[in-house]
C-alpha cells in the first residue's frame, strides 16, 4: 500500500490516464475490426508500476511503454472506429475500449463509464454524453505531455531514492513543481466549463482508487476536505470541480506535494552537519508560502475564515473532536489579525504567512548557530566556555547578520541561568545546572526568547520597550480561549481575566529573574515559556507513567473539565512513592524530603495538593490538568529556594525573607491591598508565611494587626512545605482580589 503523499500524484498523474482511455465504440463493425487482436491491458497494474515510479525503481523504458500503449490505441482507434453516437463516440463506445484494451484484469462499472465522460467534458470541454474526435485528439496530446514530463522527474526521483540528501530532497520537489506547471500549461487553453459534481467525482474517485491498487475508503475519508481545499486552491464551489480548475489543481497539487514528499524523506541519520534538518524545514517552508501566496492572488490576496472553515472541520485527523474544530474556528480570526499581524479581521493575507515565517527562519538561524558553535566543543559547557567559544565564532565571521545573531546568542548565555542538561526537555534545579550551558539549553532558551519577544511586540501596549502587563496578557489569553479550553488547557470555571491574572503573577514572582514590579519584562516571559514546557513535559511523562507504562492508576472516569482520570487516593500513593523519578529535576528537594519524617513528608504533600488543586485537598479524580499543576510547583518552590535561601539552610529564615523575598513580592501585597507602608506589607508577608492563610474574619484581622505591631517577635521561617501553602495563596487570582483594597491590611 502506497503511503498517501504517493497516493495523491498517484492518482493525479493516473486519473490522466483514465479520464480518457474508454474512448471506443461497440458497434458491432467495431468489434470485427478489434476482434483479431489480443487483449492488451495497457493500464493493467498500474497501481504497482506508478508505485516503482516513486520508489525509483522502474526503468525509463518500461514507463515509457505505458503511454505509448495508451497512445497507440487512441490514434488507431481514432483512426479506424467510428463513434455511435452523432459526432463521436458514446459510453457504449467507451466501454467496449476499457474493458477489453486498456484494463483488462479488473472489471469497470458503468457508473465509473459515465462518470469519466462528465469529467472529459470538464478537462477537455465538450458535450458530457459524448467524445469528439477532437477530443480524442486533445487526450493524445495529453498523454504525450505526461510521458515527456513525467519521464524529467524520473531521474530526481531515482537520485532521491540512491542518495536522498538534502540536494536530491530540493531538486525532486523542485522537479515535481516544474511537471506541475508544464502540465497546467499544456491544459490551460484546453479545459471546459463543465462542473463535475461531487455526487459524480466521489464514486468515480471510489473505482478509480480500486483500479490503481490503493484503498477506495480513503476517498470517504479524504473527499470532503479534497474538495474544500479546491475551493481554497481555486476558488469555486466546494461540491464540484469545475474545468478552469483542473490546471490550478494539477499545479498547485503537485508543487505541494513535492514539499510534503521531501519532508517525509528526510534520512533519519547523524552527522549530517549543524541543524541540517531544520534548514531544510525551513526551506521547505519558504517555498509553501511562495505557493500560497500564488492561491492568495486567485482571491484578490485575501482568503476569508468562512472559505477556510469547511477545512477545518473535515480536516481528517481523528484527535480533532467538533469541540476543537469550532474553537479553532471560533479563534482563527483573531490570531490571525492580531497574533500573526493580519491587515484585515477574519481574513488570511500573506503578512500572517510572512509574520510566522519569519519567526521560524530566525529560530532555524539561530539553532544552527547553536550547533556550530558547540561543534569544536563539548555539549556540556561552562558559561564562560561557551561565550569564549562564540566570541571566536564573532570574530571570524564577516556576516552582519550572524554578528548579531552571535551577540544574541551570548546575551542570552549571560540572561538566563542554565536550566536543561545535555538531553531532557525537563529543567534540573541545582547549582551546578545553574553554572553550565549544554546545547540543549542554548538551543531552547534561544528558542523561548524569540517567541516571548514576539508575543511583547504583539500584545504588550509598551512595544519597543516589550513590557507587558495583565490586560495584556488577558488580550492574548483571550485570542487563544477557545483553544486553550478545547485542549484542557484552561479550568472552564475561569475567565480570561482570572487566568491572566494568575499567568502573570506566577511569571512576576517564581522565575529566576521576577522582580514583582507591574509588568512582565522579556527575560520574565521567556522564562515563564521555558518553565511551561518544562511543567508540561515533565507532567505528561508523570501522567503517562502511572496509568500506561506502569499501569498502577488506571483510568477511571473524567476530571472536573472532560479529560480521562484517575482516582486522587491512587495517585497520592504512586506519586510520592516514586519522588526521586518525578522529582529528578529536583534534587535539593528530593535530598530535603528523603531527611523528612512521615509527619513532615505528610504535611508537604497536603501542603502540595492544597496549591495545586482548585479545590485543594480532595477525593474528586485527578486528570492532567492536576498533574500539570503538581509538576509546575516544585518549579516555582525550587526557584524560591535558590535565590533567596542565600545560607543554604533549606529553610528562608526572617532575614532572608524580608531582605530577598520581600522586594519581589511587595508590588504584588500594594496591588491586593492598596497600601504601600513597608511595615505593613512586610507584616502581610510574614503573617502570610506564618500562618498559612489570609486574615478574613474580624477576630483574624485583629490577630493581624497586633502581628504587626510585635514586628521585634515575629518568629518566622519558611521550608518548603510552608512554601507550597504560600504557593496556593499568592498565585490565586481569586484569593487576591483586584478591584479594591483588602480588608486585611487595614491602617491603624
Amino acid at each position: 500500500m502506497l503511503s498517501k503523499p504517493y497516493w495523491i500524484h498517484f492518482t493525479l498523474i493516473s486519473s490522466a490516464f483514465l479520464s480518457g482511455c474508454g474512448l471506443f465504440g461497440s458497434k458491432k463493425e467495431n468489434d470485427r475490426i478489434f476482434q483479431p487482436q489480443t487483449s492488451i491491458g495497457c493500464l493493467n497494474g498500474l497501481g504497482k508500476k506508478v508505485g516503482r515510479y516513486f520508489k525509483g525503481t522502474i526503468e525509463a523504458s518500461e514507463w515509457e511503454s505505458i503511454f505509448d500503449c495508451v497512445d497507440n490505441q487512441l490514434v488507431f482507434f481514432r483512426k479506424y472506429v467510428r463513434g455511435s453516437a452523432p459526432g463521436g463516440y458514446n459510453q457504449a463506445d467507451i466501454a467496449s475500449l476499457m474493458r477489453n484494451f486498456i484494463i483488462t484484469e479488473k472489471p469497470i462499472s458503468d457508473e465509473f463509464i459515465s462518470g469519466v465522460f462528465e469529467i472529459k467534458a470538464s478537462f477537455f470541454g465538450g458535450n458530457p454524453s459524448v467524445i469528439a474526435p477532437r477530443e480524442l485528439d486533445q487526450l493524445v496530446s495529453f498523454v504525450q505531455a505526461l510521458k515527456k514530463e513525467s519521464l524529467v522527474v524520473l531521474p530526481y526521483i531515482q537520485a532521491r531514492v540512491k542518495d536522498p540528501t538534502v540536494e536530491n530532497l530540493s531538486r525532486q520537489a523542485d522537479a515535481l513543481a516544474v511537471f506541475g506547471q508544464r502540465i497546467s500549461t499544456h491544459l490551460e487553453s484546453r479545459v471546459g466549463t463543465y462542473a463535475v459534481p461531487k455526487t459524480v467525482m466521489t464514486p468515480v474517485a471510489r473505482e478509480l482508487m480500486r483500479l490503481l491498487d490503493l484503498d477506495p475508503k480513503l476517498v470517504n475519508r479524504y473527499q470532503d476536505f479534497i474538495f474544500s481545499l479546491k475551493a481554497i486552491v481555486a476558488g469555486g464551489s466546494p461540491d464540484a470541480l469545475e474545468g478552469y480548475a483542473w490546471p490550478i489543481l494539477i499545479r498547485e497539487g503537485l508543487s505541494f506535494s513535492g514539499l510534503l514528499l521531501a519532508y517525509r524523506d528526510f534520512p533519519d541519520t547523524s552527522s549530517r552537519g549543524p541543524n541540517v534538518e531544520g534548514e531544510f524545514n525551513l526551506a521547505l517552508a519558504e517555498r509553501a508560502i511562495r505557493y500560497t501566496e500564488k492561491i492568495l492572488q486567485t482571491h484578490g490576496g485575501f482568503i476569508p475564515v468562512d472559505l477556510l472553515n469547511p477545512a477545518i472541520d473535515s480536516l481528517p485527523m481523528g484527535g480533532l473532536s467538533r469541540e476543537k474544530r469550532q474553537a479553532i474556528k471560533a479563534s482563527l480570526p483573531k490570531v490571525l489579525k492580531r497574533t500573526l499581524h493580519g491587515r484585515v479581521m477574519g481574513q488570511l493575507d500573506i503578512d500572517s504567512l510572512r509574520s510566522i515565517l519569519d519567526l521560524f527562519r530566525k529560530g532555524i538561524h539561530g539553532q544552527t548557530l547553536v550547533e556550530e558553535i558547540y561543534s569544536g566543543i563539548s555539549q556540556s559547557v561552562s558559561q564562560e566556555q561557551f561565550i569564549a567559544e562564540a566570541d571566536r565564532f564573532l570574530e571570524r565571521t564577516k556576516d552582519s547578520g550572524e554578528k548579531s545573531r552571535i551577540q544574541d546568542l551570548i546575551g542570552i548565555a549571560n540572561e538566563f541561568v542554565g536550566l536543561y542538561p545535555e538531553t531532557s526537555d525537563v529543567m534540573i534545579f541545582s547549582r551546578e545546572m545553574r553554572a553550565t550551558r549544554t546545547k540543549n539549553h542554548m538551543i531552547r532558551m534561544q528558542w523561548y526568547k524569540l517567541v516571548g519577544d514576539y508575543v511583547l511586540s504583539t500584545y504588550a501596549e509598551e512595544k519597543s520597550a516589550r513590557l507587558g502587563t495583565v490586560e495584556d496578557l488577558q488580550n492574548l489569553t483571550e485570542d487563544f480561549m477557545e483553544v486553550l479550553s478545547a485542549w484542557k488547557l484552561a479550568h472552564p470555571l475561569l475567565t480570561a481575566n482570572e487566568m491572566a491574572v494568575k499567568r502573570f503573577r506566577e511569571a512576576n514572582l517564581f522565575t529566576p529573574v521576577s522582580n514583582g514590579d507591574q509588568y512582565m519584562d522579556a527575560t520574565e516571559t521567556s522564562y515563564y515559556f521555558a518553565y511551561l514546557f518544562s511543567s508540561a513535559n515533565l507532567a505528561s511523562k508523570t501522567f503517562k507513567s502511572l496509568t500506561k507504562t506502569w499501569k498502577v492508576c488506571p483510568i477511571v472516569g473524567q476530571d472536573e473539565i472532560g479529560q480521562p482520570a484517575m482516582e486522587a487516593s491512587c495517585f497520592r500513593e504512586h506519586y510520592f512513592a516514586n519522588f526521586e523519578t518525578f522529582w529528578e529535576g529536583f534534587p535539593d528537594l528530593v535530598n530535603s524530603y528523603r531527611r523528612m519524617s512521615p509527619s513532615k513528608r505528610k504535611t508537604l504533600q497536603k501542603s502540595m495538593e492544597l496549591a495545586a488543586r482548585r479545590k485543594g485537598v480532595s477525593e474528586d479524580l485527578i486528570g492532567l490538568y492536576d498533574v500539570n499543576s503538581f509538576a509546575a510547583l516544585p518549579h516555582y518552590v525550587e526557584n524560591i529556594m535558590e535565590r533567596f535561601d542565600v545560607n543554604g539552610s533549606e529553610i528562608l529564615s526572617k532575614t532572608e525573607i524580608l531582605r530577598y523575598a520581600y522586594p519581589v513580592f511587595k508590588q504584588t501585597l500594594i496591588t491586593v491591598s492598596g497600601r504601600k507602608q513597608d511595615w505593613l506589607l512586610q507584616a502581610a508577608l510574614t503573617y502570610v508565611i506564618k500562618y498559612k492563610k489570609l486574615p478574613r474574619t474580624k477576630k483574624e484581622q485583629i490577630h493581624f494587626l497586633r502581628w504587626a505591631t510585635w514586628r521585634p517577635f515575629w518568629k518566622v521561617s519558611a521550608d518548603r512545605g510552608s512554601l507550597y501553602q504560600v504557593l496556593a495563596i499568592l498565585s490565586d487570582p481569586k484569593s487576591l482580589p483586584q478591584e479594591s483594597p483588602s480588608p486585611v491590611l487595614v491602617s491603624q
